[in-house]
């Protein structure tokens, strides 16, 4: 979990969909992201956590 601690968001997107709330992590790098966790939320949104593929570090929470 340390991680989570030091986590910093960097960047939200801004595909315009309101209830889109993905954002990006300092670690996020263009490419490099694959998805660790995909799963549905209790009230049926989509929740994706992205890791960065070389480093193994959280780079992206991806809700929609």
């Amino acid at each position: 979990m340390a991680q989570i601690e030091g986590l910093q968001v960097v960047d939200m997107c801004r595909c315009g969909d309101p209830g889109c709330h993905t954002v990006r992590f300092q670690h996020y790098r263009p490419g490099k992201s694959v998805a660790l966790v995909h799963t549905n939320t209790l009230d049926g949104r989509q929740l994706v956590v992205f890791v960065d593929e070389e480093t193994g570090l959280l780079t992206e929470l991806e809700v929609i």
